[in-house]
């Protein structure tokens, strides 16, 4: 059993685009993870509520994301999202772009957990919130794809990245979209403007905080395949895996 299904329509703007006339994956999660917020704030329980009223937020922790196509600037599309379940940790999330044709262009699957924003912990769901989108609890655990690690005996990129005061949330940390800019823009201009992302893989192990420098690390694992970690402090805080066309 799965809850309601809320979409919305949006234009794509100038400044969500990248050098290629396409939304850059980070403003388009943006764009989805906006489109939930407005499902909860129907009812009652946006980001906002809940810092109020339990003094917790949603952290994500993990994403998978298939891309048949990227919307352009100026495209009119619908983004939809809908919650497919939950246990007593996670809750689970699927998220769809749609052009005005009614085709598929992005599909996402999402895993959240609920933090206490006073302990910085993560706690178990509290029935009483998750009870708003008449789901039934299940002891299932939803696997995403296994993020390889990185090979040691090939060539590692990295490059620096200072966290500023516009990279945070109102979680207190750095804004999960924020690490898709780290993790492709250590791939260099050429490289991205003759490729196309496909799928993307990418698992949230460790806060980042204003202040901290983190190292973005790309290897190649194949042709088309690109393995990605943000270090902080000499442990890793994301990992990604990247497919490209």
């Amino acid at each position: 059993m799965t809850s309601s299904k809320y979409s919305e329509k949006y234009q794509i703007q100038l400044f969500e685009g990248n050098a290629n006339g396409e939304i850059s994956l980070a403003m388009m999660m943006n764009i989805m993870l906006a489109i939930s917020e407005h499902q909860l704030d129907q009812l009652g329980i946006s980001q906002q509520q809940l810092v109020a009223n339990y003094h917790v937020g949603w952290v994500i922790t993990q994403y998978h994301i298939e891309v048949k196509r990227a919307p352009k600037v100026g495209e009119t599309i619908v983004a939809s999202t809908q919650a497919t379940g939950y246990n007593r940790f996670f809750c689970y999330r699927d998220f769809w772009i749609h052009d005005q044709a009614g085709n598929e262009l992005v599909s996402v699957k999402s895993t959240f957990v609920m933090m206490d924003i006073q302990t910085r912990k993560i706690i178990p769901v509290i029935k009483e919130i998750v009870a708003k989108f008449d789901l039934e609890p299940s002891k299932q655990i939803v696997r995403f794809p296994r993020i390889p690690h990185f090979d040691d005996t090939k060539t590692i990129t990295s490059q620096d990245y200072r966290v500023r005061y516009f990279d945070i949330d109102s979680n207190g940390h750095v804004n999960n979209t924020r690490y898709f800019d780290w993790m492709q823009d250590v791939l260099g201009f050429d490289f991205l403007q003759k490729h196309s992302l496909k799928t993307a893989d990418v698992r949230y192990e460790r806060e980042v905080h204003y202040g901290d420098v983190v190292q973005s690390e790309v290897q190649k694992a194949a042709e088309n395949i690109t393995l990605h970690r943000i270090m902080n402090n000499g442990e890793i805080a994301a990992e990604a895996q990247f497919t490209w066309q």
